[in-house]
């Protein structure tokens, strides 16, 4: 888990948003997460290293996006992985992204 909790008022301030705004976008925003991390758990069992770092990518963007820099960090190191074929981190880098799935999800229940 990042080591900084989530701020939504900097988020929306940074995005020129109200942190109100913000949170019903995270509220959407995290199924689309929780489904993306599903998806990069099936593609491990296929050791399908090019649809990993597809979804590790889009994953990247959509918390980059909301200011999850945790999640967007962790995101970045998977797809670097799965671009050098790096099976040896996957398992870590999907439990840390398994760990910001939990603070997304905790911040949508907040909205």
């Amino acid at each position: 888990m990042s080591s900084k909790p989530y701020d939504i008022r900097s988020a929306a301030l940074a995005l020129g948003l109200k942190p109100e705004v913000i949170g019903d976008l995270i509220k959407k925003m995290a199924p689309s997460a929780e489904k993306h991390v599903g998806e990069i758990k099936k593609l491990m069992k296929k050791k399908d290293h090019n649809g990993i770092y597809r979804i590790a990518h889009t994953l990247k963007g959509l918390a980059s996006n909301f200011r999850f820099e945790g999640m967007a960090e962790t995101a970045r190191s998977l797809e670097t992985a799965a671009k050098d074929n790096n099976e040896g981190i996957y398992a870590v880098l999907l439990a840390g992204l398994e760990e910001e799935l939990k603070e997304i999800k905790e911040v949508a229940a907040g909205y």
